[in-house]
């Protein structure tokens, strides 16, 4: 019960600060269900607290990022802060520092061929910040989830293309799926 209050809590404080922040006040709100059906699943999945902080501050860093990028295309630096931080949380070295350069490195390399029109800055450091809390498998498999759900949607309901799309929703949404399914050292 005090996992939903957090949540909720943090749900609405994010709901209230981008609102004001973007002047907007239909899609921050999305916060706030987002965080609580997060909070659920965690509850659910983990029994030991300290997975369960971890993948909240982990969430709640991925919400904000998506919701940034989904308004504005930009991910402040200051809101990787959060996850960083969890990543210290039942703290491994290797698979972390893995994690933090694998996938991150690899779309930096693809953000420079194509000239940032593929990932931008943003992208890059959210897996970066994500793969040091999920470690190499998880940031593989949470960026391959989340570009995957973005060709799907994007297939199915966007007629027309445009030149740039928030990737933090997907990348997140990935990255969250991936720290429920897989354990930060890799598949056992």
């Amino acid at each position: 019960m005090l996992w939903i209050l957090a949540a909720v809590l943090a749900g609405s404080a994010v709901s209230f600060i981008f609102s004001r922040r973007f002047h907007d006040v239909h899609r921050p709100a999305a916060a706030l269900p987002l965080s609580v059906l997060a909070c659920i699943l965690l509850v659910r999945a983990f029994g030991d607290p300290w997975k369960t902080a971890k993948g909240f501050l982990l969430a709640e860093s991925l919400i904000c990022a998506g919701i940034c990028d989904g308004i504005s295309h930009e991910i402040p630096d200051w809101l990787m802060l959060p996850m960083l931080a969890a990543g210290f949380l039942e703290f491994q070295p290797v698979p972390s520092a893995e994690g933090f350069f694998g996938v991150s490195l690899l779309l930096y390399l693809i953000a420079r061929i194509t000239g940032g029109k593929a990932f931008g800055g943003g992208d890059i450091k959210l897996m970066a910040a994500a793969g040091w809390v999920l470690g190499p498998y998880g940031a593989v498999f949470g960026a391959l989830l989340g570009m995957a759900l973005f060709l799907i949607v994007r297939l199915v309901f966007y007629k027309h293309k445009k030149q740039y799309y928030a990737m933090a929703p997907w990348l997140g949404a990935g990255c969250f799926f991936a720290y429920l399914l897989i354990p930060i050292g890799g598949i056992p």
